[in-house]
């Protein structure tokens, strides 16, 4: 198996699969950040596994290539608006969850489907973060 499709995967897994799962299994037990918390633990697990699998993250990670973001144009103004939706995303979601403003009461009549929604919320928004940083040809 490849470089590439080893990242896919755990990408997939550790910042899509396995928050789905700890977001459905901790539902009924919510205190305050904890899908904030779920989030930031999945994407270090993701790293986390990413050197044990040796592979080098500093090696696919654009931003420490200043030179080489800026080669290709097109392909930086991408990874800036996955940056932006992604940053948008985090504080949509940490302002819903820090006020009044629940929409999820309102467009789910649940405050567990809110609770979910914001969870998947986080972890989408360091999903595309951790995938505007990488560079699959490397």
């Amino acid at each position: 198996m490849n470089d590439r499709n080893i990242i896919n995967n755990l990408l997939n897994r550790y910042l899509w699969h396995y928050p789905f799962i700890l977001n459905v299994v901790f539902l009924l037990f919510h205190f305050k950040y904890q899908l904030l918390i779920i989030a930031f633990v999945c994407l270090a697990m993701c790293i986390y596994k990413m050197y044990r699998s040796h592979l080098k993250p500093q090696k696919y990670i654009v931003f420490f290539d200043l030179k080489g973001i800026l080669e290709n144009k097109q392909l930086f103004f991408s990874r800036l608006l996955l940056w932006t939706i992604g940053i948008f995303m985090i504080w949509i979601t940490w302002i819903a969850e820090n006020t009044s403003w629940v929409c999820g009461t309102y467009c789910f009549h649940s405050q567990l489907a809110q609770q979910f929604m914001q969870g998947m919320s986080y972890t989408c928004g360091l999903y595309l973060l951790f995938l505007a940083m990488i560079d699959m040809k490397k």
